[in-house]
């Protein structure tokens, strides 16, 4: 069986909406708020799997964040830091829009795309979705094995749903020091423009990182630029993530516009043949087309 979490923010669309209310004169509008809060969560989410990784992470209708785990014990672990590092952003950087409501189960789940189509997973959402913030509920199918965890404290619901939803205690929960540590990294806040989303960097590395995250958790990445020097780590770094995620995501939709100028033969040549090696390396995930310009 597969161990299934479910995170809703509580009042997402509503919150942006009203922190955005009378905020045209410096441009912070429903969309920007949104996409705050989304980049957080994103971040905060890759911070907490440093020590549980997920099977499969779907982010769904702006507000829904979907995951599965092999291990229940990783799954209920990984709820626990991820509201901890939550809990610290909203009461010691003052995130006080960030709300969210979780629920664990598990199942078989099914998928069309990014759509869960099975019982439990529908169940589960359910329950985050009517959840309350900051609370972190374990349905029917895992109580018994919640239960089976010694350093796991659960409290009884007074409702209609006692026998088939607990509440887990997360609190009293003993993170590792690497894990609580976790939350005190800055983060980096999107700002949009005409409502598409623009990250500043303060140096080409860090907009190299902020690129790599960004590819990471998508399902469709569209580029453009020109040529760079492969001998340099941080682009060395960038072609070596980019090719690894093509071979482990091979659901991931990829179209790369790129100019290669004559005049840096070097660069030009070393790009084509990785693009030469690409296509006889993996025929069935990979096209070239290449044309000049007067």
């Amino acid at each position: 069986m597969t161990t299934i979490l479910v995170m809703e923010l509580r009042g997402f669309a509503k919150i942006a909406t009203e922190l955005a209310y009378d905020m045209d004169k410096i441009g912070i509008t429903p969309d920007r708020v949104r996409s705050a809060g989304i980049h957080i969560i994103n971040e905060t989410i890759d911070k907490a799997k440093i020590n549980y990784p997920f099977t499969k992470k779907m982010h769904l209708g702006g507000d829904t964040w979907y995951f599965t785990f092999d291990e229940f014990e990783e799954g209920v672990r990984y709820a626990c830091i991820l509201l901890s590092i939550l809990q610290q952003l909203v009461n010691e950087n003052g995130l006080f829009f960030l709300k969210p409501s979780l629920a664990l189960n598990i199942g078989e789940p099914k998928f069309e795309g990014e759509r869960f189509l099975d019982d439990d997973s529908i169940q589960t959402y359910r329950a985050a979705d009517s959840g309350r913030p900051f609370h972190l509920f374990v349905l029917s199918k895992a109580i018994k094995l919640a239960k089976q965890l010694p350093w796991l404290k659960m409290s009884h619901i007074q409702d209609a749903d006692v026998d088939t939803k607990q509440l887990i205690e997360w609190q009293d929960i003993q993170l590792t020091p690497e894990s609580q540590s976790i939350g005190n990294v800055p983060f980096s806040l999107p700002t949009l423009l005409l409502d598409s989303e623009v990250i500043y960097s303060n140096s080409t590395s860090e907009a190299i990182n902020h690129i790599i995250k960004q590819q990471e958790r998508s399902s469709s990445v569209f580029a453009f630029g020109g040529p760079v020097p492969l001998d340099t780590p941080i682009y060395k770094n960038y072609i070596r993530s980019t090719l690894a995620l093509m071979k482990k995501n091979s659901q991931c939709k990829w179209t790369v516009l790129s100019y290669l100028p004559l005049n840096i033969a070097v660069y030009t040549y070393t790009w084509v043949e990785l693009c030469r090696r690409l296509t006889v390396d993996s025929h069935d995930l990979f096209a070239l087309s290449a044309f000049s310009i007067p």
